[in-house]
């Protein structure tokens, strides 16, 4: 509350006022070179003085403030002065030779020494800006340093001023005005109007002298505006100034008349006819011709023509010509027709008038008439067609019209026109020039037309117009003639083609072509002739489905084939082809083609067989071999094969690979025999042990089934025992091969020198014959003595396996 107090005792309403001058710069410079003309500026010699006032909250700077407490100034004065007179004149004079200033017009002795007499004036200040904001700021003045009371002067180095709230936006209007006086007249001829202004905002304290800138910135802006303005006047004023001092023009006139481009050139105006005049003009003086005018009178109503053309400057011997052109009406009479020239220069320098004559003719009527016609429907001019006389479909047909003109005058610029013609058919040449006619003469002009391929109908009507290019006659005359219609006839035929040879039915699985043969029956040529095929599921096209023909002429033919292949999996009875043929103009022809097929599929079984010592069983702990074919029964050959082998006992286990590829295997024919290694456990439980087996195949289902393997209970181990002698016989010493004469034999006999049957194998049996030939006989020549071996077991047993 103490706070509050303190600072409503240093609330102050304090009015500042400072008189500056702001800074004016004024960037503009004069873009022609200085004028020649002399100026009598009046302008006030006493500086221009302003005064702004802004209220807000500003610091108080002569007051002892206290404890940084907040003060207030309700009212920012700002006063300026600004010497306009050194401003302006100074740059005004730029523009010219010569520019004189006073303070008063009475103390020009003689206005006519002075082109023209300029007059400055100026409006009022105006300056805007948000009063509300500005009165809710308030100004913090902060202390450096402390002391029970601070004397501040100017701005003291130890002291900040804070302002706290929003910007305070300011806006300051100038304006300026320049009037011009002409020396002679006394009267006041133009007035130049220039504007500036300046917008800001600041967050900064709003003191004393703070509008300067503001204020400065928009006069510069004003002072530019004006001056530019200025120039841009003065630069017209001083043209025309150095037209009057200028040396005078001497032109001349000259007038010829021409109808070249009429209907007749014959040096006469002729009614309806459009002519000209040709207006030359020269200059032969030492002085330009300034705005110069041409003005025509004419005594006859019925011929229109410009009355007024500016010509423009003209300089010495400058010479320009003019065209004027005359249009006459169709109710011009014989006789003449009389124009009067008149050439007038802008200070007056004119020409001498000159009038010319013109002799006219009234109208002579043509009476045009279409006499007849004839049509050509062969092959010379615009005629495209058989020749026959009869306009036919994709003819097109010549029209020759015979145009008399049984009038009195020429029928001039004639045309004649094709209209009107029955709907669908279209004009080749809807139009001929065909030029003047003489009276009683007759000319001839063609017109030609298409007729559609599809075109039907039984007749064709069309009309014709002839007349004269002035629009004062023209006939019509409508002719019909008879129309046959002639039109393609598509029919096809088709062969189904399996390498080459004909066939009545198809198989799945299978590559074929379809060749399309398509007939035109009809009267005229098929154009554009495209072919589509659109099989039904599981057929698949080699190549595009749509085949084009191009044109068939009339009782021709044109075959093409396109290549097709059944999927192995096609399940349908019969093939089923969609034809469409279609050619330009008229409707296409669609059908379907049906061809009965052969369905075909693989039939897959197969066989399994154990390889065992055991035969078709295997003892527990034993090894074998489960040996698998695969047929193919049916009459499809079955692609990617595959043979998937899984045991459901884990005491029964396949060695190596268990899927094994086999691939293709014709109808009725055998797969190569596979070959899987089996082994059993000892713990293996006696009975049927099942392997899994699956057949599969790319695109037909699969084969499922189980091979059982019979598991028998494992026998006792039975021991064979073989003997190198027999009772009290000598072992012998094989001493070139550093063996006992048993051993080397028994060693040769298991690698295989005791097969006998070459099976693979060495039973006791073969073994026991081996030994007792080989051993005895070499005994006997080594030593001369008897050995014997001799064996005790199964004569079956296998002794060794070699392969």
């Amino acid at each position: 509350m103490a706070n509050v107090k303190r600072f409503l005792m240093v609330f102050l309403i304090l009015l500042a006022s400072c008189s500056t001058t702001p800074h004016v710069s004024i960037n503009y410079t004069p873009s022609v070179k200085k004028l020649d003309m002399k100026i009598a500026l009046i302008i006030s010699e006493e500086p221009y003085v302003y005064e702004t006032v802004i209220k807000t909250s500003c610091y108080a700077s002569e007051k002892i403030m206290k404890d940084g407490v907040k003060g207030i100034i309700l009212q920012a004065t700002s006063l300026g002065t600004v010497a306009i007179e050194e401003l302006f004149g100074k740059k005004l004079s730029g523009l010219f030779n010569k520019i004189d200033t006073y303070r008063d017009l009475s103390e020009i002795k003689n206005e006519e020494d002075y082109d023209y007499i300029l007059f400055f004036g100026s409006k009022p200040i105006v300056l805007s800006y948000n009063e509300g904001e500005a009165m809710r700021r308030r100004i913090n003045m902060v202390p450096e340093r402390i002391g029970p009371f601070f004397v501040s002067r100017g701005t003291p180095n130890n002291l900040s001023l804070i302002p706290e709230g929003g910007p305070i936006e300011t806006y300051v209007s100038v304006g300026y005005q320049l009037q011009v006086r002409d020396s002679k007249s006394k009267t006041v001829i133009g007035t130049s109007f220039g504007e500036g202004s300046s917008v800001t905002e600041t967050t900064q304290p709003y003191c004393n002298g703070s509008a300067y800138a503001h204020v400065g910135e928009a006069m510069s802006n004003a002072f530019k505006d004006l001056l530019e303005k200025a120039e841009q006047e003065f630069i017209s004023l001083a043209a025309a100034k150095s037209e009057e001092r200028a040396l005078p023009s001497d032109l001349s006139l000259s007038i010829r008349f021409s109808d070249t481009a009429g209907f007749f050139p014959n040096n006469t105006l002729d009614a309806g006819e459009d002519a000209e005049i040709i207006a030359t003009i020269k200059n032969s003086g030492k002085g330009a011709g300034y705005g110069t005018n041409l003005d025509i009178a004419s005594d006859n109503s019925r011929i229109k023509l410009d009355k007024a053309v500016t010509i423009g400057d003209i300089q010495p011997d400058e010479t320009k010509e003019i065209r004027i052109i005359l249009k006459t009406g169709f109710d011009l009479e014989d006789g003449k027709a009389s124009f009067t020239f008149g050439l007038k220069e802008k200070r007056g320098y004119d020409a001498k008038k000159v009038v010319m004559n013109v002799p006219t003719a009234r109208l002579q009527k043509p009476a045009l008439i279409i006499v007849s016609t004839e049509i050509n429907d062969g092959d010379t001019g615009l005629a495209k067609g058989n020749g026959n006389g009869i306009p036919e479909s994709g003819e097109t047909i010549e029209i020759t019209a015979f145009i008399k003109n049984q009038g009195e005058g020429k029928a001039l610029g004639v045309n004649l026109i094709g209209k009107d013609i029955t709907s669908g058919i279209l004009w080749e040449r809807d139009s001929t020039a065909v030029g003047t006619i003489q009276p009683g003469e007759i000319s001839k002009a063609k017109v030609a037309f298409s007729i559609p391929r599809n075109f039907d109908a039984k007749d064709i009507t069309a009309g014709l117009k002839v007349g004269d290019m002035r629009g004062i006659n023209d006939a019509e005359k409508k002719i019909s003639v008879a129309y046959a219609k002639r039109s393609p006839s598509l029919q096809y035929a088709y062969r189904i083609l399996s390498k080459g040879t004909a066939v009545t039915g198809l198989a799945n699985g299978e590559e074929y072509e379809i060749e399309l043969t398509v007939d035109n029956k009809g009267k005229s040529a098929a154009r554009g002739v495209n072919v589509s095929v659109s099989p039904a599921g599981q057929i698949n096209l080699s190549g595009y489905s749509s085949i084009s023909f191009g044109d068939i002429k009339e009782n021709e033919s044109a075959s093409r084939r396109i290549a097709f292949s059944l999927s192995r999996i096609f399940s349908a009875s019969e093939a089923e082809f969609k034809i469409e043929i279609a050619q330009s103009d008229f409707p296409a022809v669609k059908d379907a083609v049906r061809m009965p097929v052969n369905i075909r599929s693989p039939k897959l079984t197969y066989t399994a067989s154990l390889q065992g010592k055991s035969g078709s069983a295997l003892e527990q702990g034993e090894s074998a071999v489960v040996e698998i074919i695969v047929s193919n029964q049916g009459n499809l050959s079955a692609e990617g094969v595959n043979i998937k082998v899984a045991s459901k006992d884990e005491n029964l286990r396949i060695a190596g690979q268990t899927e094994i590829a086999i691939g293709k295997i014709p109808g009725n024919a055998k797969s190569e025999t596979v070959k899987l290694p089996v082994s059993t456990l000892r713990r293996i439980k006696p009975g049927d042990a099942l392997l899994d087996v699956s057949i599969t195949q790319d695109d037909f289902p699969s084969l499922s089934s189980q091979y059982a393997i019979n598991i028998k209970e494992e026998g006792a181990a039975v021991v064979d025992v073989f003997t190198s002698s027999a009772g009290k016989q000598i072992s012998s010493w094989y001493r070139e091969k550093q063996h006992g004469l048993f051993t080397y034999y028994f060693l040769q006999g298991i690698r295989g020198k005791a097969d006998a049957n070459n099976d693979g194998k060495v039973t006791v049996k073969e073994m026991d014959a081996y030994l007792g030939k080989n051993v005895s006989e070499q005994a006997r020549v080594l030593h001369n003595r008897e050995q014997t071996p001799e064996v005790a077991g199964d004569k079956d047993a296998v002794v060794a396996r070699y392969k």
